[in-house]
């Protein structure tokens, strides 16, 4: 009678969700024309997915991986929707493997690696690390989380999105009784953490409180009628009441809790290969790190030698100050990049830019980067990144951009993420606008670093090279945290004193840093392993080329394919295909269940 039941509601649920989808593509701005020669099978698939996978997907502490939602949308976690999350997973596969690829050229090939990787983390979420079932702050993300992105839009906040704000606080309620349904396999040290987050909860929700009164939406909440206002307490009440009710929960399961969180050797290899395709065993991956590390920290003793009668950085006065001085280095860099022949850039390109950080931002500020990256709808804008008040005490990526907002504004901004994203949904092929990817990502934003310190961007400023290469400490330092964490050779305790011990950083900040890597495999290696992977690319063009070979026209095709794993890039550009050969040599068996 059960499976019935899961039966009816999947083909109901199913059917409504791609009457969803229909609706969503009608009213989406649709991006350049595809090319004619795509294929129109794997090209219809793909919408379709994509469509879906914006409604479907969870809310997560990556800004990269933010996505537009339908009008009325909110998380939905329920048993059912995650039994039919999972039979439109093995449909779209299965749809995806079916399809004639005879007649596929090169760049259908690429785009049907591409959609098989977007498919299969689907999987990866649904099977592997399985949050929904094992992770308690995965709740969080759904709950406070959907509001937290809500709040980071940086376009005025209109009645709209406070309809949007109050049916998301409304299914607070909802989720977490959901949450204590799904949560069979609950790790410990995930619940600790989620406990620790709500340990001051009432506080949080009066600071959202007051904010939605009076800091971010002022106009609009005095324009709401006495009923609005009164739903909106209301919500934030039974809000309250459930995240409480939650965290308690949690603290009764407590020590009937697993400890274990590891995926395994295995698992990782499974996600390298078939989800990031970066083509590394993980054996590999140890070697880059401790050769990234040890190159790092070379450089950085020869630099701050090189420096050793320069006075020390002084942190910017003020918020104001950073704000100004982010303004005039953006456009520096820009200029840089442009009389240098390093990238076109585009006249029309949308800025990035700083602004002081809110309270309500700031009281939400652990669910993930206070950044804005505009969504397609809203592409014309500029992309944000609020900032705190400058201080010596900030931990280090902040303390760089309080001291030199450059180097963040080259990863985060331009000619790093925000460029990247902006020129990659130019592209006239769907399935490169859809896709992303953080080992590529977050690859081109580090190599873009390095490029400008060896372009000389930063040659008048010694001790900004200096940060330069203590990130360059840390993205090597990352790779091996995520290993050993991921193969369960680092427990959470271990990678925070490891951390705190090896790099300037306190150890809450570690903490945060090493919960969140064990919680998502795959996120502390995506810088070293994707400027690996970019460098060895350029490398390959150069070889190839010969003197044909153009920097700026490498890094035109480099960003606007930036969605791509850096092994489809090789494929599409050079005709490469050797790292993607090795994939199918690494794939191995598909993995279900952690160990």
């Amino acid at each position: 009678m059960y499976r019935l039941l899961i039966l009816f509601l999947t083909i109901s649920l199913t059917t409504s969700v791609a009457a969803q989808d229909e609706m969503v593509a009608a009213d989406r701005s649709e991006g350049p024309s595809p090319d004619a020669s795509l294929n129109s099978e794997l090209q219809a698939l793909a919408t379709t997915f994509f469509e879906w996978r914006r409604q479907q997907q969870p809310i997560s502490a990556n800004p990269l991986r933010r996505v537009e939602r339908s009008p009325g949308w909110a998380p939905d976690y329920s048993p059912e929707n995650l039994a039919v999350y999972r039979f439109r997973y093995k449909a779209f596969l299965d749809q995806l493997q079916a399809i004639d690829q005879q007649a596929f050229t090169r760049h259908d090939q690429v785009d049907f690696l591409l959609l098989e990787s977007a498919i299969k983390r689907v999987g990866w979420e649904l099977d592997v690390i399985a949050a929904a079932h094992r992770n308690p702050f995965f709740y969080l993300h759904q709950t406070l989380g959907s509001l937290y992105e809500l709040f980071l839009d940086s376009s005025p906040f209109t009645s709209g999105r406070m309809d949007e704000f109050i049916l998301r606080l409304e299914s607070f309620e909802r989720t977490l009784v959901h949450a204590r349904i799904n949560l069979d396999r609950p790790v410990q040290p995930f619940a600790i953490a989620t406990i620790e987050r709500l340990q001051d909860i009432d506080t949080l929700i009066k600071t959202l409180r007051k904010e939605v009164k009076t800091g971010l939406t002022p106009q609009t909440y005095d324009s709401l009628p006495k009923n609005q206002k009164q739903r909106i307490s209301d919500a934030f009440d039974t809000a309250l009441t459930a995240l409480t009710a939650y965290r308690e929960w949690l603290r009764e399961q407590l020590q009937d809790m697993e400890s274990e969180f590891a995926i395994g050797e295995s698992g990782l290899q499974w996600y390298l290969a078939n989800i990031a395709l970066a083509p590394y065993s993980t054996g590999e991956l140890r070697d880059l790190a401790e050769q990234g590390y040890a190159e790092a920290n070379t450089l950085l003793a020869i630099e701050q030698n090189r420096n050793r009668e320069t006075p020390e950085p002084v942190v910017l006065d003020s918020q104001t100050a950073q704000v100004r001085m982010a303004s005039y280095q953006l456009g520096e860099i820009r200029n840089f990049v442009t009389t240098q022949q390093l990238l076109t850039v585009p006249p029309d390109l949308p800025s990035f830019e700083y602004r002081p950080l809110p309270a309500i931002l700031d009281s939400l500020g652990f669910l993930g980067p206070a950044i804005d990256y505009p969504q397609p709808l809203r592409q014309d804008e500029s992309a944000v990144r609020y900032i705190p008040e400058p201080a010596s005490s900030l931990p280090y990526p902040q303390l760089t951009a309080a001291i030199d907002p450059r180097p963040a504004i080259i990863h985060e901004g331009f000619p790093g993420h925000w460029a990247q994203l902006v020129l990659s949904r130019m592209n006239p092929d769907p399935v490169r606008r859809n896709f992303v990817d953080e080992s590529a990502n977050e690859g081109i934003a580090f190599y873009m670093e390095e490029m400008l310190l060896q372009a000389g961007l930063f040659s008048f400023s010694p001790r900004t090279r200096e940060m330069v290469y203590q990130l360059k400490r840390l993205r090597g330092l990352l790779v091996d945290v995520d290993i050993k964490l991921a193969t369960g050779l680092f427990d959470i305790e271990a990678a925070t004193e490891f951390l705190a011990r090896t790099f300037p950083m306190e150890r809450q900040q570690a903490a945060d840093l090493a919960t969140g890597i064990a919680m998502n495999p795959g996120s502390g290696l995506s810088h070293q392993v994707g400027k690996s992977q970019v460098m060895q690319f350029l490398s390959d063009a150069k070889d190839q080329q010969g003197e044909a070979f153009s920097l700026q026209a490498f890094h035109d095709y480099l960003l606007g394919n930036g969605n791509l794993p850096v092994a489809l890039q090789q494929l599409d550009y050079l005709d490469l295909g050797d790292n993607v050969d090795r994939l199918e040599t690494l794939t191995g068996q598909p993995v279900t269940v952690p160990n």
